[in-house]
């Protein structure tokens, strides 16, 4: 099972979850490689890789606090969209050249 590109991280582990329960006799170990080789999420797979999880609650709860940090950053974003299209933003404007262009074989001395 593989974490959806658009899939945030709290729908692919209840997505995940869903189809662990199906498995009961899924040891805890399966569960964590399972889901661990199905994450997208770089900053969670960073975390487990520095400091493994002992059971399958432990990566949950550590999970919890990367979709808790997905969903304020994604607020963020939506509270700030108004914002910038509110702003008139003035197209970039490139400065004249100084000198006009010369020719490809033309010296300045």
């Amino acid at each position: 099972m593989r974490h959806g590109y658009n899939e945030s991280l709290r729908a692919f582990l209840k997505r995940f979850n869903q189809a662990a329960q199906e498995v009961p006799t899924a040891s805890p170990e399966v569960k964590i490689n399972a889901l661990t080789n199905g994450l997208r999420d770089e900053d969670l797979l960073s975390s487990l890789a520095k400091k493994p999880v002992a059971t399958f609650d432990d990566l949950l709860r550590r999970a919890e606090k990367y979709i808790t940090l997905e969903e304020v950053w994604k607020a963020k974003k939506a509270a700030l969209k108004p914002l910038a299209s509110e702003k008139k933003i003035a197209p970039e404007v490139k400065p004249a050249d100084p000198e006009p262009a010369r020719g490809r074989f033309h010296k300045k001395f």
